[in-house]
């Protein structure tokens, strides 16, 4: 199995009308050694429309197995409706000295009620690109 059933965590958080900041803590069991995964967590209001968010993950085995990983996410929101995400995700490999980067790009259109249209930029962890829409339509009564 994966993780053994025995975990033990800890999490600790503060919440504030101007964001969030958190910190979670595992030590666990995962295929026989143990394993110790951590993260940051941190939010910010940065004025009405514009919000930031970062997260920094550690993974490390016994085995000398060491993984990094930073999320940011930042949201803008032109008006209710037209917003723009952008997402971008390292991660570093301590074992090989490897880093990785993807980067997407989100513009969200809410057409009507709970109905969106979203155009996507993405650039994945093998530079590879890609570039497509989406519509999510809910149907009424």
């Amino acid at each position: 199995r994966l993780w053994d059933t025995r975990i033990v965590g800890a999490d600790l958080e503060y919440a504030s009308t101007w964001g969030f900041v958190g910190l979670f803590n595992q030590i666990a069991s995962r295929q026989g050694d143990r394993s110790w995964f951590s993260t940051l967590d941190a939010d910010a209001n940065i004025r009405q429309r514009l919000t930031v968010h970062l997260a920094i993950s550690r993974f490390d085995w016994q085995s000398h197995q060491e993984t990094w990983v930073v999320r940011t996410t930042t949201n803008y929101q032109f008006t209710r409706r037209i917003g723009l995400r952008l997402f971008h995700e390292r991660v570093i490999e301590r074992t090989d000295d490897s880093t990785q980067d993807n980067l997407n790009t989100v513009f969200d259109y809410e057409f009507t009620p709970e109905s969106h249209f979203f155009f996507v930029f993405v650039r994945d962890r093998h530079e590879s690109k890609a570039v497509f829409s989406k519509i999510a339509y809910l149907f009424g009564d």
